[in-house]
């Protein structure tokens, strides 16, 4: 079940990323070098080739905000497969709702990005993603929420600053409706963080 588990957001994310691109970009796929190592479309890429592919310039709030959000809310799915597969029961718990939260995220702004043939897909980088897994057990779980406590206050940030400059009303309203989200999953990690100690 946990393998399903993994296999399931991985290709979840794989279609996000395949679907972001068009007829004319071709996706190339790695292994990613981490413990998480499975060869898909999409992840562990270090690059991306063609025409929708924007690895660094931003032209507009929106383009920036997708710059940011499509590599970090992958990243941040590997992060939580990978506590749905090694983190204790309370940690796999939460993750399962996390990441039911980002994988529906990356649906929507999927489909955001099909509306909008001017934004381009940012470079991804997602090698060697989960560097913890030289810690076990309780160090390991640890670890992971702490990583998770601080990447949720580095994205709540970025989601309310983009709220104040991207003009899209749609993507405004995905940012709103993601904001809300985000605060339960760090106020999740604060309390496991807390029950660990």
């Amino acid at each position: 079940m946990k393998l399903l588990n993994f296999s399931a957001a991985l290709l979840a994310t794989s279609f996000f990323l395949y679907s972001c691109n068009d007829g004319n970009k071709t996706v190339t796929s790695e292994t990613t070098k981490d413990s998480l190592a499975m060869t898909t479309p999409g992840i562990g890429d270090t690059s991306t080739t063609g025409k929708k592919t924007n690895p660094s310039s931003a032209t507009s709030p929106e383009q920036e905000f997708i710059n940011y959000a499509v590599p970090k809310n992958t990243k941040e799915i590997i992060w939580i497969t990978a506590g749905t597969m090694k983190g204790d029961k309370e940690i796999k718990k939460h993750s399962v709702m996390m990441l039911k939260d980002h994988n529906k995220l990356a649906m929507e702004i999927k489909t955001w990005m099909g509306n909008h043939t001017n934004i381009m897909m940012p470079a991804l980088d997602t090698a060697n993603e989960v560097n913890i897994n030289n810690k076990m057990g309780n160090e390991w779980n640890k670890a992971w929420v702490e990583k998770m406590i601080a990447d949720h206050v580095e994205i709540l940030e970025k989601l309310k600053s983009a709220k104040t400059s991207v003009a899209d009303a749609d993507l405004n309203k995905i940012i709103s409706n993601t904001i809300p989200v985000v605060e339960s999953h760090l106020s999740m990690s604060k309390m496991m963080a807390t029950a660990k100690k």
